[in-house]
């Protein structure tokens, strides 16, 4: 019987985190599904992570898997840890561990390493089957809940929109499932929200609730808007006369085009507030629309522009870098 190292097959070490698992298992399980990877060798290579999620990704199996510990390597003997030998009575270690007489575990599907662990089902003493299974995880257990981000633009955040997402899942003991799911996204939701489809992670073990697929919303900013909490702050170009001067002009929301009064003498950087034109909320309250000004200049003049200049930097005594505030 080979060791099987499942933190080897995750591409981590011994001390990686639950959440560091399961982030590696949904990165390589996309990597080398079957559907999606023609290498002859991918199907091998997915089931190999899939046992190795199928240990590492329980809390239980893990612990169990963890005492083995380094004398494992190189195909040694199989030599349980401390206290299985009390659980099932002082049997043989093929019969603890679920082995038959031609030495092959009792169930398929999983490697003999896996089997020795966590599937045998033949040679077991009256009722110890079911504590073995418990003690290892393999009992009744709800499935995994599944994490991941959902990106969206501002604009689909704002008004709300309905996304068809794809994931591959796989129970324990059963074929990887790609499945696609319509994510109705509500209007106003804001960056870092979570959207729980209940039931929609992985299968549950031996009768167990199914697990929970959980979409943390990451909200993108465009080039024109950015979004900061419920309020969104936008960039809006006026000339320096218009600064200087005052004027009132159109500006471009999420969902209209509204009035803006610009007052005499603003600066370059200053925020101007448009109540309620943020993003909504689920209570039927909204963010504020937070414009910055940003004055800016021709990069060419005509010959009247620029005498117009020369004559207003002739009589004006504003120096812009006196007395900065």
């Amino acid at each position: 019987m080979e060791y099987r190292d499942y933190y080897q097959a995750l591409g981590l070490k011994r001390e990686a985190s639950q959440e560091d698992i399961s982030k590696a298992y949904r990165k390589l399980a996309r990597k080398y599904h079957p559907d999606l990877n023609k290498d002859p060798r991918a199907e091998d290579k997915f089931k190999e992570i899939n046992e190795a999620h199928e240990v590492l990704g329980d809390e239980k199996n893990r612990k169990a898997y963890d005492r083995l510990g380094s004398g494992w390597r190189g195909g040694q003997d199989f030599r349980p840890p401390p206290g299985w030998e009390q659980m099932f009575g002082g049997q043989g270690a093929g019969q603890q561990f679920g082995f038959n007489s031609s030495g092959q575990a009792g169930a398929g599907g999983f490697s003999d390493f896996f089997q020795s662990l966590f599937g045998g089902t033949d040679g077991f003493p009256g009722g110890q089957q079911s504590s073995f299974q418990s003690m290892a995880g393999f009992g009744s257990r709800k499935g995994e809940n599944i994490q991941s981000e959902l990106e969206i633009s501002i604009q689909e955040a704002f008004k709300g929109i309905t996304k068809t997402i794809s994931f591959t899942l796989q129970g324990v003991g059963s074929s990887p499932d790609l499945k696609s799911y319509q994510v109705k996204i509500p209007k106003g939701c804001t960056d870092g929200k979570t959207i729980r489809l209940t039931g929609q992670g992985a299968k549950g073990v031996n009768g167990g609730a199914d697990g929970n697929l959980l979409l943390k919303i990451k909200v993108k900013d465009d080039k024109n808007f950015k979004l900061k909490g419920k309020n969104i702050i936008t960039k809006f170009p006026v000339s320096p006369w218009e600064a200087a001067l005052g004027a009132k002009l159109e500006i471009e929301t999420l969902d209209s085009k509204v009035s803006l009064s610009i007052p005499p003498g603003t600066k370059s950087g200053q925020r101007l507030r448009l109540k309620g034109k943020g993003m909504h909320s689920s209570k039927g309250e909204s963010g504020d629309l937070l414009v910055e000004i940003l004055i800016t200049v021709p990069r060419s003049l005509s010959e009247q522009e620029k005498s117009l200049f020369e004559e207003l930097s002739s009589v004006s005594t504003f120096d812009p870098r006196k007395n900065r505030d």
